[in-house]
C-alpha cells in the first residue's frame, strides 16, 4: 500500500487552459432485475492538456464506469448513458458511431486496464498485439509499414522498461511477470501517441516495488510526450504522488474535487476526510498515528438513502434533518475550483486528535 506523501512533492500545477477532456453531467444506468440502477450520476470534471487528474473512491463508487462510459465501453444492454456530454479535444463523443469511436480510442484516448491478463490475448505474442494496435488505424498497410510497426513495437517495449525487448516481443503474455505485462499494456496504449491516457487501477495487483516502477514510467511518459492522464485508483498515496487535481467519488457521484493540495490539506467532505484517515502517513515514526477505517459500508446503488448518500456513515451527520432530506449539490467551498457536496462543508477538516491522521504535517 502506498503511503500518503506530502502533496507538494507532485508535479507542478498546470495552467487553467487547454482543456482536452470535458465531462458534463454524465449519468449512466444499468437495467437490472431490481429495476434501473444509476451507476454514475451527474458526474462532471475537466482534464487539461498535460495534467494528471486522479479519480478516487471505494470499490463501487463509479470510478471505472464513468471512464468506460466516456469511451463507449459500457455493455449495451444492460448499460446505457441517459444524459450528459463528453468532449474530447472539443468533439462530442457520446452518440458517435462505432467507426468514429474506434478512431478516437487508441489515437486521441487510450486506456490501461486493471488486469492485463484479461486485456491481452493469450494466443498472440505481445509484439503482434502491439503491432495490431498500431496498424489498426492504418488503411491497407504496406510491407514497409508493417516492418516499421514491428520495429516500433520493440522501441515501445524498450521505452517502458522491458528488458531484452527484441526477445520479449516474441513472447506470450503468460511468459511475462505481472509487472512486465503492465508495461506491455502501457506500450500498447502509447503506440499511436494519444493525447489522453486513462489508467484504471494500473498497479492494484502488483507489489509495492513494481507499483513504484509503473508509476515512474507513467511520469516519464507524461514528461516526454505532454500527455494528459486520468488515474483511477482507491489509493490516496498514488494521488498525492501523481495527480495535479483530484475528483472524489461516492455512490456514483462526485462529492469533492479540486487541486490536490486543497483537497488533501483542507478536505471539505467527510468522506474525503475518512479516506485520508484510513491511509498510513509518512510522518516520523515517533509521531505516526493509527489508521481509522470509515465505519459501515457503501450503500446499495439500487436502494440509495434519501438525502446525502454518505449520511449513514458520516461523523458530522448527528441525525441532522437536512442531511437525510436534501441531497447536497456540488458547489464551491474555499475557492471556485475546490468543490464539495456537503451541506456542512465548513465544519470538515483535519482534526488534531489522538488516533487521527493530520495530512498537513507530512
Amino acid at each position: 500500500m502506498t503511503e500518503l506523501a506530502r502533496p507538494a512533492a507532485r508535479p507542478a500545477a498546470m495552467p487553467a487552459s487547454d482543456v482536452f477532456l470535458q465531462v458534463r453531467n454524465l449519468t449512466t444506468v444499468f437495467d437490472t432485475a431490481r429495476g434501473t440502477v444509476a451507476a454514475v450520476t451527474d458526474v462532471s470534471y475537466d482534464v487539461r492538456a498535460g495534467e494528471t487528474v486522479g479519480i478516487v473512491g471505494e470499490s463501487g463508487s463509479g470510478k471505472s464506469v464513468s471512464a468506460m462510459s466516456m469511451l463507449g465501453l459500457i455493455p449495451q444492454p444492460p448499460g446505457r448513458i441517459v444524459s450528459g456530454e463528453v468532449l474530447v479535444g472539443g468533439r462530442e463523443i457520446i452518440g458517435m458511431g462505432r467507426r468514429e469511436l474506434r478512431a478516437v480510442r487508441g489515437v486521441d484516448v487510450s486506456m490501461i486496464f486493471q488486469d492485463p491478463m484479461t486485456s491481452l490475448n493469450p494466443v498472440h505474442t505481445v509484439g503482434a498485439q502491439i503491432v495490431e494496435a498500431i496498424l489498426g488505424h492504418v488503411r491497407r498497410p504496406s510491407r514497409a509499414v508493417r516492418r516499421q510497426a514491428r520495429q516500433r513495437a520493440v522501441e515501445l517495449l524498450e521505452a517502458v522498461g522491458v528488458s531484452a525487448p527484441h526477445e520479449r516481443v516474441h513472447q506470450y503474455p503468460h511468459q511475462l511477470s505481472g509487472g512486465m505485462r503492465q508495461r506491455v499494456m502501457i506500450a500498447m496504449a502509447m503506440s499511436n501517441n494519444p493525447r489522453l491516457l486513462i489508467a484504471d487501477e494500473p498497479t492494484t495487483a502488483l507489489d509495492v516495488t513494481i507499483q513504484a516502477q509503473i508509476m515512474r514510467i507513467l511520469r516519464e511518459v507524461q514528461q516526454s510526450t505532454g500527455i494528459s492522464i486520468v488515474l483511477i485508483t482507491h489509493d490516496m498515496g498514488l494521488i498525492a504522488q501523481m495527480a495535479h487535481r483530484v475528483v472524489v467519488m461516492y455512490a456514483g457521484r462526485v462529492v469533492e474535487s479540486g487541486a490536490v493540495e486543497d483537497v488533501f490539506l483542507r478536505p471539505r467532505h467527510p468522506y474525503t476526510l475518512g479516506l485520508l484517515r484510513s491511509f498510513p502517513s509518512n510522518a516520523p515514526a515517533g509521531r505516526r498515528q493509527r489508521m481509522l477505517p470509515i465505519p459501515g459500508l457503501p450503500p446499495d446503488p439500487a436502494a440509495l438513502p434519501p438525502g446525502c448518500s454518505f449520511a449513514p456513515r458520516c461523523s458530522l451527520w448527528a441525525e441532522r434533518q437536512r442531511c437525510t432530506d436534501e441531497p447536497p449539490t456540488l458547489r464551491p467551498a474555499d475557492t471556485d475550483e475546490h468543490l464539495s457536496a456537503c451541506h456542512f462543508w465548513s465544519e470538515v477538516g483535519p482534526i488534531h486528535a489522538e488516533g487521527e491522521v493530520d495530512v498537513s504535517s507530512h
